[in-house]
This record gives C-alpha cells, structure tokens and sequence, in this order.
C-alpha cells in the first residue's frame, strides 16, 4: 500500500516503525539514536541517515536525507 499524500520533508523517528512508516508513504526519513542500540536498529530498517543529536537534523535535514 503506498500514501495518497507526497510528503516532502524528511520525517524524524526514533522507532523502527517511524522509519517503516515514512519508507511506506515514500517519504525521506532519518533514524533519531537517542538510546544505544537504536543506531544498527534504524540503520537496518532502511533509515536514510542515522543521527544521536537532534541539533544535527534541525541544522541540515535535507542533506541527511538525500543519502538514499
């Protein structure tokens, strides 16, 4: 099933599922670690970047997304 909905901006989670879900709308996405563990998780879901600080997605969020 695909979203009806273009979503322009990169959607920022820190659960599998938010990387799952933004991979199923065809959104661009990036993996929020903010616990250890989360980083091989996220990655592994196809997140198209990783970061541990959300001051590194408000600074350039679109260049962490374009990775994919």
């Amino acid at each position: 099933m695909s979203c009806p909905v273009k979503i322009e901006e990169p959607l920022i989670g820190g659960h599998v599922s938010d990387v799952t879900a933004a991979i199923a709308a065809g959104s661009r996405n990036i993996g929020y670690a903010n616990k250890p563990g989360k980083h091989a998780d996220l990655t592994d879901a196809g997140a198209d970047a990783v970061i541990d600080r959300m001051e590194d997605a408000l600074a350039r969020p679109d260049e962490l997304a374009e990775s994919r």
